[in-house]
Formats: C-alpha cells, sequence, structure tokens
C-alpha cells in the first residue's frame, strides 16, 4: 500500500512538471538568446546550425512561438527547414503520439455460448427417436 502511495505521489508530480513545462514562458533573457540562436539557424557554418538548432530544442516549448514567426516571416529556406524540424520536435514531447490506426474490432460473439451445444443435443435426440420409430 505504501509503494502505491509513493508511485501515485510520483506520478502527481511528474504530471505537474510536464504541465508547467507546456505552458513554459520564456524571460527577457532567454527571448534574447533564442533570437540570436534563430538568426544562427542561417549561418554559414555547418556546426553554429547545428548548434542553434540544440540550443533552441533545449529551451522548451516556450520558444514555439517564436519559431512560428520565424517561419512565416523568414525568407531563407535554411531557418525555415531548421526551425520547422525543431517545432515538429517540440510538438512531439508536447503531445502524446496518437495511434497511426483505429482499434480493431472485436469478433462477434453468438448471443449465447451454449446454443450451438444445445442445437446438436437436440438434433441427436431426435435422431434416436427417429431411429426407435424406425426399427419399433
Amino acid at each position: 500500500m505504501r509503494k502505491m502511495a509513493v508511485c501515485l505521489v510520483v506520478a502527481c508530480v511528474c504530471g505537474f512538471a510536464a504541465a508547467a513545462e507546456e505552458n513554459k514562458v520564456l524571460t527577457e533573457e532567454q527571448n534574447k538568446q533564442a533570437a540570436q540562436w534563430l538568426t544562427d539557424l542561417g549561418a554559414d557554418s555547418f556546426e553554429t546550425r547545428n548548434k542553434a538548432e540544440q540550443q533552441l530544442l533545449a529551451l522548451g516549448t516556450g520558444v514555439l512561438p517564436l519559431l512560428k514567426e520565424t517561419v512565416a516571416k523568414s525568407s531563407d529556406a535554411e531557418v525555415k527547414t531548421r526551425a520547422n524540424r525543431v517545432i515538429q520536435q517540440l510538438s512531439l514531447e508536447a503531445e502524446p503520439i496518437p495511434t497511426p490506426w483505429p482499434p480493431r474490432p472485436r469478433k462477434k460473439q453468438w448471443p449465447n455460448a451454449m446454443r450451438g451445444r444445445e442445437v446438436l443435443r437436440q438434433g441427436g435426440r431426435t435422431l434416436q427417436r427417429a431411429g426407435r420409430e424406425i426399427q419399433g
């Protein structure tokens, strides 16, 4: 019982942490850093672009509005591609992944599971009676 209570408390704490992460708002300093990293997404250096992408991912879901605005306003294909990739990865972390197919319907059951057996028994009795009448 005690283990169950501990598990329940841990689950609640994790749930509250996930909810706080989902509604995360960036500070002014984080906004400045994010703006710099968004411009770095179009840098000439491959390492700079990758580092900027990783830093934006590390900020979490609070950076999503800035990323969406950048995708809408930017004319650089590299920036749009990388920003969309970050949006997609953050969205997958924030939302549960839906199943790609609906659940399979259950097979139909006989309304009465014994019905088939009863029919066989009654059929056998009828044949026995018919055999007696023929012999008798």
